[in-house]
């Protein structure tokens, strides 16, 4: 089923590539299902969730260890608009763990956007990100 496909390369990857990656290749014309995916048997069964059935867990850049750390499953969506950090079905989301002062000590070249523009520190900070009212990263 296209819609459970993981990715699992890049666009252009080669099936040999791929299959060094012990993934699985199969060309789609669909656009956005990608060719290279994780097979069912390396997937976790709690994460295997439909694109449209996608609930956010996370925020644009998050990693893979912080998703995972959150309860929460992660899989490169290789389209925009898919969340990559998604809700296990039938879970509801943990609740967030407040950033502590000095975890938001970082450089600004390393900071990472985990908001939108006009987010009040109150969402962010649920969000368990830092808030900088400046909005500078």
């Amino acid at each position: 089923d296209d819609d459970l496909k993981v990715n699992c390369g890049h666009p252009g990857i080669t099936y040999e590539h791929c299959l060094r990656r012990l993934c699985c290749y199969a060309e789609s014309e669909t656009p956005g299902i990608p060719w290279c995916f994780v097979s069912k048997e390396r997937m976790d069964p709690q994460c295997s969730v439909p694109r449209q059935d996608k609930v956010n867990c996370g925020f644009r850049g998050i990693s893979k260890h912080r998703c995972e750390a959150k309860g929460c499953c992660y899989a490169n969506a290789g389209a925009e608009r898919i969340p990559w950090c998604f809700q296990k079905p039938g879970k509801d989301l943990p609740e967030p763990k407040r950033a502590s002062a000095t975890e938001c000590i970082v450089p600004g070249e390393e900071k990472v956007e985990c908001g939108f523009t006009g987010i009040t520190e109150s969402q962010c900070m649920r969000k368990g990100c830092c808030y900088d009212p400046t909005g500078t990263l």
